[in-house]
């Protein structure tokens, strides 16, 4: 399994994984969202990959700055296929 930065060419992919969280959403809407997403400097959008080229999880964080707190990676969503859980997918995406 490889982690890496989602690429446009994801879009489809991470529609499929959002249906799993319980999110249907639209393929243009996801296309529309993560092209904005992976041009924002304090956002990133990582997907794990395997072997095959199939998409078992991705995870979306964004930087934060509260009042009372220094700046801080917070989690917008983070889902993992079905059949790829309690495999540490999740794990080295949040690691990553």
């Amino acid at each position: 399994m490889t982690i890496r930065r989602a690429t446009l060419r994801d879009a489809e992919q991470i529609v499929r994984l959002s249906k799993v969280l319980g999110y249907p959403v639209e393929s243009e809407v996801v296309q529309r969202r993560l092209n904005k997403l992976l041009a924002s400097s304090t956002d990133l959008v990582l997907v794990a990959e395997s072997a095959q080229g199939i998409l078992t999880g991705w995870i979306h964080g964004f930087l934060s700055q509260l009042i009372e707190s220094d700046y801080r990676v917070e989690i917008g969503g983070l889902v993992v296929d079905t059949d790829s859980r309690r495999q540490g997918v999740g794990r080295q995406l949040a690691e990553a």
